[in-house]
């Protein structure tokens, strides 16, 4: 069969199957009609006792496939296998650049879609799909935001082969388009409603997010309310862009609009020049189906600045929604649908969308049984994971000594890689935090994902696992109108590689098809810190010979050639260029390429104390680190030094150990402070999303973060606030 999505509602609920017709031995075919100028997500699937997905040659499952409607079409695809029978045949790429039809300048973040396998574009427009079935596949490139064209063509594949691919493509107009609804009467006017869509600028995630999810809630645009039961909202879209869109009060699945049969609502729209859209939603509950009201009590303790989720459990749990401040630690939310779908659904209740650390501290299950009547549902939650009351008179681990101020130091924190799809909600209350402890910086950890293929290793940008081109402009932006400078670090991503079981082959062309991949990695990102104007690149981060990271790590990274990597980005990229350097005691061997940058950005995480040392024995440890092993390295090469420090707020048996993180703060800072050739200090690990007072490496309202706020403000001879 073949399966038309719903990427609005989420690409497992709502779609439509229609079989196909067999035509000879494994060839099948339908024929389907559909609007033109439209684009179609869809995959094939086998229906039987369950229904499987089919996978594609690098066996993953297919999340979807791309047509383009253009008129009448001849879309010719390959199944490549399914779970219980994966591809083993032959295979070969398609490689190519898109460029600007107009300007000639590349492309980047366009999906690029063909034989069920997805990738996008970097930022010189260049895409590989590795490890294709040989055979003839439709190829589809598409404007995830809408800002350009979509492309279609049959693209063969041969065996062993490349296929290469160069397109121009045509942008599109942007213009004003305006939506007024009217919902019907008697809806919670305290609830938003949002506009759900397939833009990805509008909310969209084009990742596999929680239980199916197509995006989080928080991320779709608000509708602003002009009357008892009317919204409106003005939004710049793409002359010529087929939109899908909604309205809910939740988001693509959960509060969204039901037609007169109480099935999901998905309207359609060909963008055209200065539109306005009057829509009407029949309902958003089910027939035989009435709302669920929720009321929860949070605990007192809850950070004035977080949001109150709830989290729902149908076939898993899904994207957090937020809840309504209702007074007095209250908050609240309505459920309407799709109740009539389910006999039960489990919840819980969450901090800022980050259920799996700061949830509810519960041992009862949850649980909303839908039915005929109107329900109000009262709860109490009586404390938050991660939540801790327990203070710290951190003065105490303060101790002051003949230290002068250093005007232009370095000073703030360098966020965690991590990438919850509801950052966009509180990352400016984090980022403020920082700023208020008295750092002017932010250390950006962009990621690409880690992957072999065919026994080589592949570089890519997983819309799955890291932030993309215009998800990284969003969060620069956010750091730059709260005032502070951004350096951007951008780090590999293994975690669908699981825990580096095997080390890479010592051929010749693993090494030099690893150091393309980490020159494309980097260059990506230089293009992107010279566009927004960001002042630091950090390369490397590789663990010198001896240290106890990965000898995967290491072996990978003296594959590169650093001298021809560091020449490009200084061809593409003028700010200051910052090395990564791992140091351990059994080594002073530095590699040469770090004569060719601006700055040493030096990541120490020392090991755990035992046996709870005074700030004195620990201060011990560090200033015989900066002597014995950060002088050499500064002594050799003439460069400032940064230190980027990290350290947990746990004891060795893993408890929480919120004074220990305090106390090595404290005594990192005082020995980096007595070093007048050290300029610059860098809190690591840093949760800017959620307060967690947990055994973590953030300081986001943690006692140590009170230590950090003494020393920057004198170190920076500011003012306290």
């Amino acid at each position: 069969m073949i399966e038309i999505l719903d990427d609005v509602s989420g690409i497992y609920f709502n779609s439509s199957r229609f079989d196909l017709s067999l035509e000879s031995g494994l060839d099948y075919s339908i024929r389907i009609p559909l609007p033109v100028s439209t684009e179609i997500k869809y995959r094939y699937v086998l229906v039987g006792n369950g229904t499987t997905y089919e996978f594609n040659s690098q066996g993953q499952q297919v999340r979807f496939r791309i047509a383009r409607i253009n008129g009448p079409e001849i879309i010719e695809d390959q199944v490549s296998g399914w779970a219980s029978g994966q591809y083993s045949g032959p295979v070969g790429s398609i490689t190519g650049q898109i460029i600007d039809s107009a300007t000639n300048a590349p492309i980047p973040n366009l999906l690029i879609s063909a034989g069920g396998v997805q990738v996008l574009t970097t930022s010189d427009g260049t895409f590989e799909m590795i490890g294709l079935a040989a055979g003839k596949h439709n190829l589809v490139v598409y404007s995830m935001d809408g800002a350009y064209e979509t492309f279609q063509q049959g693209a063969v594949v041969a065996e062993n082969a490349l296929t290469p691919v160069q397109l121009a493509l045509r942008a599109r107009t942007k213009t004003k388009v305006t939506f007024e609804v009217v919902l019907p009467f008697g809806m919670d006017k305290s609830l938003p409603l949002r506009l759900v869509s397939n833009l990805q600028p509008l909310g969209n995630a084009y990742a596999e997010l929680a239980a199916g999810s197509a995006g989080s809630a928080v991320n779709y645009p608000q509708m602003k309310r002009v009357g008892i039961n009317r919204y409106s909202m003005t939004l710049d879209l793409p002359v010529g862009f087929y939109l899908r869109y909604k309205y809910s009060f939740g988001d693509g699945f959960w509060n969204a609009e039901l037609d007169k049969e109480s099935k999901f609502r998905v309207r359609d729209l060909l963008v055209t020049e200065n539109l306005t859209t009057k829509d009407r939603v029949f309902s958003f509950s089910a027939k035989g189906t009435q709302p669920v009201h929720l009321l929860v009590q949070a605990p007192v303790d809850t950070p004035a600045q977080e949001t109150v989720f709830v989290q729902l459990n149908t076939f898993g749990w899904m994207e957090p929604l937020p809840m309504v401040p209702a007074g007095n630690h209250l908050w609240k939310f309505t459920i309407f649908s799709p109740l009539q779908y389910f006999s039960s659904v489990e919840y819980r209740y969450c901090r800022n969308g980050l259920c799996e650390l700061a949830a509810e501290r519960n041992d009862l299950k949850r649980v909303i049984s839908p039915g005929n009547n109107e329900q109000t549902l009262n709860d109490v939650i009586f404390a938050w994971q991660n939540v801790d009351n327990f203070t710290i008179d951190t003065t105490q681990y303060l101790t002051l000594e003949a230290i002068q101020p250093k005007p232009g130091f370095i000073a703030g924190v360098e966020i965690a890689s991590e990438k919850p799809p509801a950052w966009r909600n509180s990352i400016d209350e984090g980022l403020q935090f920082a700023a208020k402890i008295g750092g002017d910086w932010v250390v950006l950890t962009p990621s690409w994902t880690y992957a072999e293929r065919g026994n080589l290793p592949e570089l890519f940008p997983s819309s799955d696992h890291d932030l993309l081109w215009t998800e990284l402009m969003n969060l620069n932006s956010h750091v730059v109108m709260n005032g502070q400078k951004t350096i951007l670090f951008p780090v590999l991503n293994y975690a669908q590689t699981g825990e580096f079981k095997d080390a890479p082959s010592n051929s010749a062309d693993w090494g030099v098809n690893f150091s393309k991949q980490y020159l494309k990695f980097i260059n990506h990102h230089a293009d992107l810190a010279q566009m927004l104007s960001i002042e630091g690149l950090i390369i490397g981060g590789m663990p010198l010979a001896g240290n106890e990271g990965s000898h995967l790590a290491r072996q990978q990274f003296e594959e590169v050639e650093w001298d021809e990597l560091i020449a490009g980005v200084r061809q593409r990229y003028s700010g200051r260029l910052i090395a990564a350097v791992y140091l351990d005691a059994k080594t002073q061997d530095f590699p040469a390429w770090l004569s060719q940058v601006d700055i040493l950005y030096v990541v120490y995480s020392p090991e755990l104390f035992q046996d709870n040392p005074t700030i004195e024995e620990m201060r011990h440890q560090f200033d015989a680190f900066l002597t014995n092993q950060v002088q050499p390295l500064q002594a050799q090469f003439g460069k400032p030094i940064l230190i980027g420090f990290e350290y947990p707020s746990m004891s060795p048996d893993l408890s929480i150990n919120l004074a220990g993180q305090a106390k090595a703060y404290s005594a990192a800072i005082m020995s980096v402070a007595t070093q007048s050739w050290i300029s610059g200090f860098i809190s690591r690990g840093f949760n800017p999303y959620v307060e967690l007072q947990d055994n973590s490496a953030t300081i986001y309202r943690k006692p140590a973060s009170e230590i950090l706020w003494f020393w920057f403000h004198y170190l920076l001879n500011k003012p306290p606030e």
